[in-house]
């Protein structure tokens, strides 16, 4: 009777186990996930920095040739 105890002692633990691993692993997922949308946010905005640091040296370049 006492191995069937440990034996279900022993059960309980790994389900346990388990269950963590799984909140583990979704956890790290959308962990994965956050970072993957602020390298996007991250790109996008150099994108828009890029542009606009264009129309300022063209507005400076056309500034230049008018004075």
């Amino acid at each position: 009777m006492d191995l069937l105890k440990k034996i279900s002692k022993v059960q309980i633990k790994l389900k346990q186990t388990e269950e963590l691993t799984d909140d583990l692993l979704l956890s790290l997922k959308s962990k994965e996930n956050k970072v993957q949308n602020h390298e996007q946010k991250i790109l996008t905005l150099k994108d828009e920095i890029k542009k606009n640091i264009e129309k300022i040296d063209m507005i400076i370049k056309n500034y230049n040739a008018n004075s």
